[in-house]
């Protein structure tokens, strides 16, 4: 294993675990498939070992990423044991078994703690994680009232935002002041005319995420995004060469119905 390699490790990232007696098989051990998994997950999703390896900070985030996906994953059977006439419940006569409200505020809890450590190491790493659109973390969800499964979320809505923003680039504020508007996310001291146009596209495109942009909004969207690029030439050079502003020579350009274009 890349990530936890002993029981001490995984008992850092998971308080309250009463300690296994003598001859009991610890946690570690009980959650070493679920680990395995968890660890394969986060390489396939989250971040590859190697890219992380060597920074200490990063390499903690991903630690206590790993813990909570395995036992999010490990939980619904911890407390379950097979025996010869079918499965029990592992119980005493000191410990009550968790109701299953409790069960599942401990998953809810759980799964909140990944979805809040995937967004801090993306942090950490300058967007190395949640990238590819304008929008830094978890911003789209937050934006459309998501109040839990943060990554889950964000991994359904990627492609959709990616294909908006493409779309509005194509027509609109071209691929180059796209480009700056994505790197914008997550740099630092970004100029302001930047920053106004990005939380302008943020806006705009959760809209059209929602369904919820008229034809005469979109129009009036894309002549706000254009004067606004028009106006600030230092800001967002390149834009009059590009693509883009071949359909912005003058604002009396009709869309053809039939054409393609951007406000079908």
């Amino acid at each position: 294993m890349k990530y936890i390699h002993d029981n001490d490790t995984l008992m850092t990232c998971i308080p309250n675990v009463v300690t296994a007696v003598e001859g009991e098989k610890d946690l570690f051990t009980k959650m070493k498939p679920h680990l395995w998994l968890a660890e394969a997950w986060m390489e396939a999703n989250v971040v590859p070992y190697e890219t992380i390896k060597n920074n200490e900070i990063a390499l903690a985030v991903a630690v206590h990423i790993v813990a909570n996906e395995a036992f999010l994953r490990a939980v619904p059977s911890l407390d379950i044991i097979l025996t010869e006439n079918g499965f029990g419940i592992v119980s005493n006569n000191t410990v009550a078994p968790a109701s299953r409200d409790r069960i599942n505020a401990l998953l809810d809890g759980l799964q909140a703690m990944v979805d809040d450590s995937v967004e801090a190491l993306d942090t950490l790493l300058a967007g190395a994680v949640l990238k590819g659109t304008i929008f830094k973390g978890y911003e789209a969800q937050r934006m459309q009232d998501v109040t839990k499964d943060f990554f889950a979320r964000y991994r359904s809505d990627r492609q959709k935002i990616i294909a908006i923003e493409d779309s509005i680039a194509e027509r609109v504020i071209s691929h180059e002041v796209l480009a700056l508007l994505r790197n914008a996310a997550y740099s630092k001291d970004v100029p302001e005319q930047v920053e106004i146009l990005r939380s302008k596209m943020k806006h705009y495109v959760i809209r059209r995420m929602t369904g919820k942009v008229t034809l005469m909004e979109a129009k009036e969207v894309a002549r706000q995004l254009v004067d606004r690029i028009r106006k600030n030439p230092d800001v967002f050079p390149g834009w009059e060469e590009s693509e883009a502003a071949k359909y912005w020579a003058d604002y009396t350009h009709k869309n053809d119905k039939n054409s393609g274009g951007y406000w079908l």
